[in-house]
């Protein structure tokens, strides 16, 4: 009658004894001259539209989008009147402390601050595109 044996393992003594790898040190790095860089695309991106209504000559200002840090940049577009673009609710009321940005002009906002939006005429849309970095 024969014998079964098992095969021999040929297991490395690190992990026969679980030893860890000792820790990455830091290698200081310090960039000479000019260095090349690359953009990487945006992971997810979305899109919607936001109705300023400022019926009866009464602004009333739409935050458009929160405080975001995935957020890459948005791109806005005013699609009936100009439109008053700031980071509050109340930068957006006065045109002395926001940006004025004319019709069908595309507006690129590289910030992760809330977007808000507002009009002087009665009905204004305005459309966004916003990319994130991550999901």
């Amino acid at each position: 009658m024969r014998e079964h044996q098992a095969p021999e393992l040929e297991t490395p003594m690190d992990d026969v004894l679980q030893e860890e790898a000792p820790p990455l040190t830091a290698i200081p790095v310090v960039i000479e001259g000019p260095t090349r860089t690359v953009s990487l695309p945006a992971k997810q991106w979305m899109a919607g539209q936001v109705t300023v209504d400022s019926t009866g000559g009464f602004i009333q200002p739409n935050r458009v989008l929160g405080e975001d840090p995935r957020r890459a940049r948005v791109q806005l577009i005013a699609k009936d009147h100009a439109m008053r673009v700031g980071t509050s609710q109340k930068q957006v009321m006065s045109p002395f402390t926001c940006a004025v940005w004319p019709i069908g002009v595309p507006l690129t906002i590289a910030a992760t601050s809330e977007v808000w939006v507002a009009s002087d005429q009665d009905l204004a849309t305005v459309s966004y595109v916003a990319e994130l970095w991550a999901d």
